[in-house]
Protein backbone atom coordinates (compact mmCIF):
# COMPACT_ATOMS: atom_id res chain seq x y z
CA UNK A 1 0.00 0.00 0.00
CA UNK A 2 1.48 3.43 -0.81
CA UNK A 3 2.97 5.64 1.95
CA UNK A 4 0.25 8.47 1.76
CA UNK A 5 -2.44 5.83 1.91
CA UNK A 6 -1.34 4.55 5.15
CA UNK A 7 -0.50 8.07 6.28
CA UNK A 8 -4.00 8.70 5.53
CA UNK A 9 -5.30 6.05 7.47
CA UNK A 10 -3.74 6.74 10.54
CA UNK A 11 -4.68 10.44 9.94
CA UNK A 12 -8.58 9.56 10.11
CA UNK A 13 -8.20 7.67 12.97
CA UNK A 14 -6.44 9.60 15.39
CA UNK A 15 -9.00 12.23 14.27
CA UNK A 16 -11.59 9.99 15.20
CA UNK A 17 -10.62 8.82 17.82
CA UNK A 18 -10.19 12.23 19.30
CA UNK A 19 -13.16 13.53 18.45
CA UNK A 20 -14.99 10.86 20.39
CA UNK A 21 -13.40 11.42 23.61
CA UNK A 22 -11.65 8.09 23.85
CA UNK A 23 -9.14 9.15 25.67
CA UNK A 24 -10.82 10.32 28.90
CA UNK A 25 -11.72 13.88 29.57
CA UNK A 26 -9.17 17.11 29.67
CA UNK A 27 -8.33 19.25 32.57
CA UNK A 28 -9.93 21.39 33.35
CA UNK A 29 -13.45 20.30 32.41
CA UNK A 30 -16.44 20.38 34.24
CA UNK A 31 -17.35 16.91 35.72
CA UNK A 32 -20.82 16.29 34.26
CA UNK A 33 -21.87 13.88 37.17
CA UNK A 34 -21.27 16.87 39.68
CA UNK A 35 -24.76 18.30 40.68
CA UNK A 36 -23.56 21.83 40.44
CA UNK A 37 -20.08 21.80 38.75
CA UNK A 38 -18.27 23.13 41.16
CA UNK A 39 -14.74 22.23 41.37
CA UNK A 40 -13.13 20.19 38.86
CA UNK A 41 -11.78 17.19 39.07
CA UNK A 42 -8.33 15.96 39.14
CA UNK A 43 -6.75 14.78 36.23
CA UNK A 44 -6.22 10.91 36.26
CA UNK A 45 -2.44 9.41 35.55
CA UNK A 46 -4.14 7.15 32.61
CA UNK A 47 -5.87 10.79 31.42
CA UNK A 48 -2.65 12.66 31.40
CA UNK A 49 -1.01 9.53 29.58
CA UNK A 50 -3.56 9.36 27.52
CA UNK A 51 -2.83 13.06 26.38
CA UNK A 52 0.85 12.40 25.92
CA UNK A 53 0.20 10.11 23.65
CA UNK A 54 -1.50 11.96 21.07
CA UNK A 55 0.33 14.43 21.51
CA UNK A 56 3.10 12.11 20.75
CA UNK A 57 1.16 10.68 17.31
CA UNK A 58 0.30 14.42 16.28
CA UNK A 59 3.83 15.37 16.19
CA UNK A 60 5.07 12.22 13.99
CA UNK A 61 2.36 12.69 12.19
CA UNK A 62 2.95 16.65 11.25
CA UNK A 63 6.73 15.06 10.49
CA UNK A 64 5.14 12.83 7.92
CA UNK A 65 2.93 15.88 6.29
CA UNK A 66 5.07 17.37 3.63
CA UNK A 67 5.96 14.13 1.95
CA UNK A 68 2.42 12.85 2.14
CA UNK A 69 1.26 15.86 0.43
CA UNK A 70 4.67 15.90 -1.89
CA UNK A 71 3.68 11.43 -3.07
CA UNK A 72 0.14 13.16 -3.08
CA UNK A 73 1.29 15.45 -5.96
CA UNK A 74 3.61 13.09 -7.65
CA UNK A 75 0.66 10.70 -7.87
CA UNK A 76 -1.19 12.97 -9.15
CA UNK A 77 0.81 13.92 -11.68
CA UNK A 78 1.71 10.21 -12.62
CA UNK A 79 -2.15 9.39 -12.62
CA UNK A 80 -2.88 12.42 -14.98
CA UNK A 81 0.15 11.74 -17.71
CA UNK A 82 -0.88 7.84 -18.00
CA UNK A 83 -4.49 8.94 -18.42
CA UNK A 84 -2.84 11.48 -21.59
CA UNK A 85 -0.65 8.10 -22.77
CA UNK A 86 -3.39 6.00 -22.43
CA UNK A 87 -6.02 8.01 -24.42
CA UNK A 88 -3.22 8.91 -26.78
CA UNK A 89 -2.89 5.10 -27.22
CA UNK A 90 -6.29 4.45 -28.17
CA UNK A 91 -6.53 7.32 -30.09
CA UNK A 92 -3.88 5.44 -32.35
CA UNK A 93 -5.66 1.92 -32.15
CA UNK A 94 -8.65 3.92 -33.26
CA UNK A 95 -6.73 5.52 -35.67
CA UNK A 96 -5.24 2.24 -36.73
CA UNK A 97 -8.24 0.46 -37.65
CA UNK A 98 -9.55 3.93 -39.79
CA UNK A 99 -8.75 4.24 -43.10
CA UNK A 100 -8.59 7.75 -45.23
CA UNK A 101 -11.65 9.06 -46.77
CA UNK A 102 -11.24 8.05 -50.70
CA UNK A 103 -11.57 10.53 -53.66
CA UNK A 104 -14.60 9.87 -55.57
CA UNK A 105 -17.09 6.75 -55.28
CA UNK A 106 -15.05 4.12 -57.13
CA UNK A 107 -17.43 3.65 -59.59
CA UNK A 108 -17.08 3.80 -63.09
CA UNK A 109 -18.74 7.51 -63.31
CA UNK A 110 -15.57 8.61 -61.28
CA UNK A 111 -13.50 8.62 -64.49
CA UNK A 112 -14.16 8.25 -68.32
CA UNK A 113 -13.32 4.35 -69.33
CA UNK A 114 -11.11 3.54 -72.36
CA UNK A 115 -12.02 -0.15 -72.35
CA UNK A 116 -15.15 -2.24 -73.22
CA UNK A 117 -16.99 -2.70 -70.72
CA UNK A 118 -20.39 -4.51 -69.93
CA UNK A 119 -23.34 -3.59 -66.97
CA UNK A 120 -23.80 -6.79 -64.60
CA UNK A 121 -27.05 -6.98 -63.12
CA UNK A 122 -26.33 -5.42 -59.69
CA UNK A 123 -25.70 -2.28 -61.56
CA UNK A 124 -21.50 -2.84 -61.66
CA UNK A 125 -19.09 -2.63 -64.20
CA UNK A 126 -16.30 -5.36 -65.75
CA UNK A 127 -14.13 -4.17 -67.96
CA UNK A 128 -13.11 -6.75 -70.64
CA UNK A 129 -10.22 -7.11 -73.57
CA UNK A 130 -10.55 -9.66 -76.38
CA UNK A 131 -8.29 -11.94 -78.04
CA UNK A 132 -7.60 -14.32 -80.74
CA UNK A 133 -10.01 -15.48 -83.40
CA UNK A 134 -13.57 -13.61 -83.21
CA UNK A 135 -15.85 -15.15 -80.73
CA UNK A 136 -18.03 -16.74 -83.92
CA UNK A 137 -15.71 -18.37 -85.30
CA UNK A 138 -13.92 -20.01 -82.55
CA UNK A 139 -13.60 -23.19 -81.73
CA UNK A 140 -11.98 -22.98 -78.00
CA UNK A 141 -13.06 -19.96 -75.96
CA UNK A 142 -10.77 -19.11 -72.90
CA UNK A 143 -11.50 -16.93 -69.89
CA UNK A 144 -7.93 -15.97 -68.40
CA UNK A 145 -8.54 -14.38 -64.79
CA UNK A 146 -5.45 -12.61 -63.43
CA UNK A 147 -3.14 -12.19 -60.12
CA UNK A 148 -2.62 -9.83 -57.67
CA UNK A 149 -2.14 -6.44 -58.82
CA UNK A 150 -2.32 -7.48 -62.59
CA UNK A 151 -5.30 -7.04 -64.86
CA UNK A 152 -6.70 -7.72 -68.30
CA UNK A 153 -3.85 -6.14 -70.12
CA UNK A 154 -1.65 -9.19 -68.51
CA UNK A 155 0.08 -10.93 -71.26
CA UNK A 156 -0.19 -14.97 -71.85
CA UNK A 157 2.35 -15.48 -74.19
CA UNK A 158 1.21 -18.12 -77.43
CA UNK A 159 2.26 -17.97 -80.80
CA UNK A 160 -0.39 -16.46 -83.39
CA UNK A 161 0.47 -19.52 -85.29
CA UNK A 162 -1.01 -21.66 -82.69
CA UNK A 163 -4.37 -19.81 -82.20
CA UNK A 164 -4.80 -20.01 -85.91
CA UNK A 165 -4.49 -23.40 -86.12
CA UNK A 166 -6.85 -24.35 -83.26
CA UNK A 167 -9.33 -21.62 -83.32
CA UNK A 168 -8.73 -20.00 -79.87
CA UNK A 169 -10.56 -16.97 -78.59
CA UNK A 170 -9.27 -15.37 -74.96
CA UNK A 171 -11.19 -13.28 -73.12
CA UNK A 172 -9.40 -11.25 -70.12
CA UNK A 173 -10.92 -9.21 -67.85
CA UNK A 174 -10.73 -6.73 -64.62
CA UNK A 175 -11.50 -8.33 -62.21
CA UNK A 176 -13.86 -6.61 -59.29
CA UNK A 177 -11.98 -3.56 -58.18
CA UNK A 178 -9.03 -4.08 -60.67
CA UNK A 179 -8.23 -1.53 -63.95
CA UNK A 180 -11.46 0.14 -64.75
CA UNK A 181 -13.91 -2.94 -63.08
CA UNK A 182 -16.22 -1.95 -60.19
CA UNK A 183 -15.54 -2.30 -57.06
CA UNK A 184 -17.84 -4.74 -55.37
CA UNK A 185 -18.55 -4.47 -52.20
CA UNK A 186 -20.63 -7.61 -51.40
CA UNK A 187 -17.41 -9.65 -52.60
CA UNK A 188 -16.80 -13.16 -51.96
CA UNK A 189 -15.26 -15.86 -53.39
CA UNK A 190 -18.31 -17.44 -54.44
CA UNK A 191 -19.45 -14.22 -56.20
CA UNK A 192 -16.29 -14.22 -58.56
CA UNK A 193 -17.46 -17.68 -60.37
CA UNK A 194 -20.67 -15.81 -61.49
CA UNK A 195 -19.43 -12.82 -62.53
CA UNK A 196 -17.23 -14.70 -64.83
CA UNK A 197 -20.85 -16.60 -65.71
CA UNK A 198 -22.88 -13.77 -66.35
CA UNK A 199 -19.51 -12.05 -68.19
CA UNK A 200 -19.84 -14.99 -70.87
CA UNK A 201 -23.58 -14.99 -71.00
CA UNK A 202 -23.60 -11.16 -71.92
CA UNK A 203 -20.45 -11.81 -74.54
CA UNK A 204 -22.12 -14.97 -76.13
CA UNK A 205 -19.70 -17.47 -75.42
CA UNK A 206 -21.77 -20.41 -75.33
CA UNK A 207 -22.68 -23.48 -72.88
CA UNK A 208 -19.64 -24.09 -72.12
CA UNK A 209 -15.91 -22.65 -72.17
CA UNK A 210 -12.50 -23.32 -70.63
CA UNK A 211 -10.88 -20.95 -67.36
CA UNK A 212 -7.29 -20.33 -66.86
CA UNK A 213 -6.43 -18.83 -63.61
CA UNK A 214 -3.65 -17.20 -63.13
CA UNK A 215 -1.83 -17.11 -59.35
CA UNK A 216 -4.18 -15.48 -57.16
CA UNK A 217 -6.49 -15.65 -60.04
CA UNK A 218 -6.78 -19.16 -58.86
CA UNK A 219 -9.35 -18.47 -56.17
CA UNK A 220 -11.83 -17.85 -58.80
CA UNK A 221 -11.04 -20.83 -60.32
CA UNK A 222 -11.52 -22.91 -57.86
CA UNK A 223 -14.65 -20.90 -57.25
CA UNK A 224 -15.64 -21.75 -60.81
CA UNK A 225 -15.46 -25.39 -60.18
CA UNK A 226 -17.34 -25.39 -57.13
CA UNK A 227 -20.25 -23.27 -58.08
CA UNK A 228 -20.40 -23.33 -62.12
CA UNK A 229 -19.00 -26.68 -63.09
CA UNK A 230 -21.44 -27.69 -65.65
CA UNK A 231 -20.40 -24.22 -67.57
CA UNK A 232 -16.64 -25.32 -67.84
CA UNK A 233 -15.30 -26.78 -70.63
CA UNK A 234 -11.82 -27.08 -68.79
CA UNK A 235 -9.88 -25.70 -66.24
CA UNK A 236 -5.89 -25.07 -65.81
CA UNK A 237 -4.44 -23.67 -62.40
CA UNK A 238 -0.94 -21.69 -62.97
CA UNK A 239 1.33 -21.35 -59.98
CA UNK A 240 -2.12 -20.98 -57.92
CA UNK A 241 -2.15 -19.84 -54.42
CA UNK A 242 -2.95 -22.33 -51.62
CA UNK A 243 -4.77 -20.88 -48.67
CA UNK A 244 -2.90 -21.93 -45.64
CA UNK A 245 -6.43 -22.33 -43.96
CA UNK A 246 -7.95 -24.67 -45.90
CA UNK A 247 -9.28 -27.44 -43.04
CA UNK A 248 -7.67 -30.33 -45.52
CA UNK A 249 -3.93 -29.00 -45.49
CA UNK A 250 -1.76 -31.39 -43.03
CA UNK A 251 -0.31 -29.29 -39.86
CA UNK A 252 3.00 -30.79 -40.63
CA UNK A 253 2.83 -29.62 -44.22
CA UNK A 254 2.77 -26.12 -43.03
CA UNK A 255 4.32 -25.75 -39.79
CA UNK A 256 7.91 -24.73 -40.95
CA UNK A 257 6.46 -22.46 -43.84
CA UNK A 258 7.52 -18.71 -43.21
CA UNK A 259 5.34 -17.44 -45.90
CA UNK A 260 2.14 -18.87 -43.96
CA UNK A 261 3.41 -16.62 -41.08
CA UNK A 262 3.95 -13.94 -43.32
CA UNK A 263 0.31 -14.38 -44.64
CA UNK A 264 -1.50 -14.74 -41.09
CA UNK A 265 -0.01 -11.07 -39.81
CA UNK A 266 -1.15 -9.67 -43.23
CA UNK A 267 -4.16 -10.84 -42.72
CA UNK A 268 -4.48 -9.56 -39.14
CA UNK A 269 -3.31 -6.00 -40.14
CA UNK A 270 -5.76 -5.81 -43.23
CA UNK A 271 -8.57 -7.11 -41.13
CA UNK A 272 -7.70 -5.33 -37.93
CA UNK A 273 -5.57 -2.32 -38.38
CA UNK A 274 -6.16 -1.32 -42.37
CA UNK A 275 -5.06 2.13 -41.30
CA UNK A 276 -1.81 1.47 -39.89
CA UNK A 277 -1.36 -0.76 -43.05
CA UNK A 278 -2.03 1.78 -45.41
CA UNK A 279 0.15 3.87 -43.61
CA UNK A 280 2.98 1.48 -44.10
CA UNK A 281 2.66 0.29 -47.35
CA UNK A 282 2.64 4.43 -48.50
CA UNK A 283 5.72 5.24 -46.73
CA UNK A 284 8.40 6.65 -49.64
CA UNK A 285 11.16 5.26 -47.60
CA UNK A 286 10.24 1.48 -48.11
CA UNK A 287 11.83 -0.56 -50.84
CA UNK A 288 10.24 0.36 -54.53
CA UNK A 289 8.42 -2.82 -56.32
CA UNK A 290 11.55 -2.68 -58.50
CA UNK A 291 14.12 -3.47 -55.51
CA UNK A 292 11.54 -5.88 -54.44
CA UNK A 293 11.08 -7.89 -57.93
CA UNK A 294 14.67 -8.14 -57.94
CA UNK A 295 14.73 -9.75 -54.47
CA UNK A 296 15.86 -13.77 -54.47
CA UNK A 297 13.30 -14.25 -51.48
CA UNK A 298 10.38 -13.86 -53.49
CA UNK A 299 11.35 -14.88 -57.21
CA UNK A 300 14.22 -17.59 -58.51
CA UNK A 301 17.57 -15.99 -61.20
CA UNK A 302 14.92 -16.86 -64.07
CA UNK A 303 12.35 -14.81 -62.65
CA UNK A 304 14.79 -11.98 -62.27
CA UNK A 305 15.68 -12.14 -65.70
CA UNK A 306 11.80 -12.23 -67.11
CA UNK A 307 11.09 -9.07 -65.09
CA UNK A 308 13.99 -7.19 -66.58
CA UNK A 309 12.13 -7.67 -70.13
CA UNK A 310 8.54 -6.82 -68.29
CA UNK A 311 6.40 -3.81 -66.98
CA UNK A 312 6.22 -5.98 -63.66
CA UNK A 313 3.53 -5.10 -61.38
CA UNK A 314 2.00 -1.60 -61.87
CA UNK A 315 -0.50 -1.37 -59.58
CA UNK A 316 2.15 -2.57 -56.90
CA UNK A 317 4.25 0.72 -57.18
CA UNK A 318 3.92 3.28 -54.10
CA UNK A 319 2.60 5.86 -56.55
CA UNK A 320 -0.43 3.30 -57.32
CA UNK A 321 -0.70 2.13 -53.67
CA UNK A 322 -1.58 5.62 -52.47
CA UNK A 323 -4.82 5.79 -53.79
CA UNK A 324 -7.05 4.67 -51.76
CA UNK A 325 -8.93 2.63 -54.34
CA UNK A 326 -6.02 0.43 -55.45
CA UNK A 327 -5.12 -0.10 -51.89
CA UNK A 328 -8.63 -1.13 -50.89
CA UNK A 329 -8.30 -3.28 -53.71
CA UNK A 330 -5.77 -5.14 -53.18
CA UNK A 331 -6.40 -5.37 -49.96
CA UNK A 332 -9.62 -7.37 -50.16
CA UNK A 333 -8.28 -9.82 -52.88
CA UNK A 334 -5.67 -10.80 -50.54
CA UNK A 335 -7.97 -11.13 -47.84
CA UNK A 336 -10.28 -12.85 -49.90
CA UNK A 337 -7.62 -15.09 -51.24
CA UNK A 338 -6.46 -16.27 -47.96
CA UNK A 339 -9.62 -16.02 -45.49
CA UNK A 340 -12.13 -18.38 -44.70
CA UNK A 341 -13.82 -19.67 -47.54
CA UNK A 342 -17.13 -21.31 -47.94
CA UNK A 343 -15.59 -24.80 -49.40
CA UNK A 344 -12.57 -26.42 -49.08
CA UNK A 345 -11.32 -27.51 -52.80
CA UNK A 346 -9.86 -31.29 -51.49
CA UNK A 347 -13.85 -31.80 -51.15
CA UNK A 348 -14.39 -31.13 -54.54
CA UNK A 349 -15.69 -33.90 -56.77
CA UNK A 350 -14.46 -34.58 -60.23
CA UNK A 351 -16.31 -32.31 -62.80
CA UNK A 352 -15.42 -34.84 -66.01
CA UNK A 353 -15.71 -38.23 -64.16
CA UNK A 354 -15.67 -39.76 -68.30
CA UNK A 355 -12.92 -38.25 -68.89
CA UNK A 356 -14.65 -35.60 -71.23
CA UNK A 357 -12.17 -32.73 -70.29
CA UNK A 358 -9.48 -32.38 -67.86
CA UNK A 359 -8.02 -30.22 -65.28
CA UNK A 360 -4.68 -29.00 -64.84
CA UNK A 361 -1.96 -27.66 -62.24
CA UNK A 362 0.89 -26.13 -63.69
CA UNK A 363 3.67 -24.90 -60.96
CA UNK A 364 7.51 -24.07 -60.98
CA UNK A 365 9.87 -26.25 -59.11
CA UNK A 366 11.64 -23.61 -57.85
CA UNK A 367 8.59 -21.28 -57.00
CA UNK A 368 9.32 -19.38 -53.81
CA UNK A 369 5.60 -17.25 -53.77
CA UNK A 370 3.92 -21.30 -53.64
CA UNK A 371 6.26 -24.12 -52.94
CA UNK A 372 5.59 -26.86 -55.16
CA UNK A 373 5.25 -28.75 -52.23
CA UNK A 374 1.44 -27.79 -51.90
CA UNK A 375 0.96 -28.46 -55.07
CA UNK A 376 2.40 -32.03 -55.14
CA UNK A 377 -0.29 -32.41 -51.96
CA UNK A 378 -3.05 -30.57 -53.99
CA UNK A 379 -2.98 -32.73 -56.86
CA UNK A 380 -2.44 -35.89 -54.35
CA UNK A 381 -5.32 -35.76 -52.98
CA UNK A 382 -7.43 -34.81 -56.25
CA UNK A 383 -6.13 -37.39 -58.15
CA UNK A 384 -8.17 -36.16 -61.61
CA UNK A 385 -5.73 -33.05 -61.38
CA UNK A 386 -3.54 -33.63 -63.98
CA UNK A 387 0.06 -32.08 -62.28
CA UNK A 388 2.65 -30.49 -64.16
CA UNK A 389 6.39 -28.95 -63.17
CA UNK A 390 8.63 -26.57 -64.93
CA UNK A 391 11.84 -27.69 -63.52
CA UNK A 392 13.54 -24.41 -63.40
CA UNK A 393 10.31 -22.46 -63.14
CA UNK A 394 9.81 -19.70 -60.30
CA UNK A 395 6.40 -17.69 -59.76
CA UNK A 396 6.56 -16.13 -63.22
CA UNK A 397 6.52 -18.99 -65.71
CA UNK A 398 3.43 -17.73 -67.90
CA UNK A 399 6.16 -15.41 -68.81
CA UNK A 400 8.65 -18.02 -69.63
CA UNK A 401 8.65 -18.57 -73.28
CA UNK A 402 7.30 -22.03 -74.42
CA UNK A 403 5.07 -23.18 -71.26
CA UNK A 404 1.89 -20.88 -71.99
CA UNK A 405 1.35 -23.41 -75.50
CA UNK A 406 2.29 -26.43 -73.26
CA UNK A 407 -0.36 -25.25 -71.25
CA UNK A 408 -2.93 -24.84 -73.96
CA UNK A 409 -1.78 -28.36 -75.76
CA UNK A 410 -2.77 -30.19 -72.63
CA UNK A 411 -6.01 -28.29 -72.32
CA UNK A 412 -7.28 -28.25 -75.40
CA UNK A 413 -5.78 -31.14 -76.73
CA UNK A 414 -4.76 -33.30 -74.27
CA UNK A 415 -0.73 -33.36 -74.96
CA UNK A 416 1.93 -34.19 -72.29
CA UNK A 417 5.28 -32.54 -72.61
CA UNK A 418 7.59 -35.20 -71.25
CA UNK A 419 9.91 -31.88 -69.87
CA UNK A 420 6.89 -30.79 -67.56
CA UNK A 421 6.93 -34.04 -65.80
CA UNK A 422 7.65 -33.84 -61.86
CA UNK A 423 10.69 -34.63 -60.85
CA UNK A 424 9.80 -37.13 -58.41
CA UNK A 425 6.44 -38.94 -57.53
CA UNK A 426 3.78 -37.05 -55.88
CA UNK A 427 3.95 -38.37 -51.95
CA UNK A 428 1.23 -37.51 -49.55
CA UNK A 429 2.44 -36.32 -46.46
Amino acid sequence: MPISHTLHRVSTKVKKLVRNGRYGLRAGTQNPCHPRGEKNLEKPASIGKSIEKEKEIRYHFNLWDPLKQKTKSVSGMVSKTAVVLLMGFLGMVYQATQLPPPLGTGTAEDSPSTSTRIRLKDGRYLAYRERGVPNQKAKYKIIIVHGLGSSKEMNFLVPQELIDELGIYFLLYDRAGYGESDPDPERTVKSEAFDIQELADQLELGSKFYVIGVSMGSYTTWSCLKYIPDRLAGVAFVVPVVNYWWPSLPHSLIREDYRRKLVRWSIWFANYAPGLLYWWVTQKWLPSTSVLERNPLFFNDRDIDILKTISGFPMLTQDKIRERSVFDTLRHDFMLAFGKWEFDPMDISNPYPKNESSVHIWQGYEDKVVPFQLQRFVSGKLPWIRYHEVPDGGHLIVHYNGVCEAILRALLLGEEAILYRPRKAKVLP
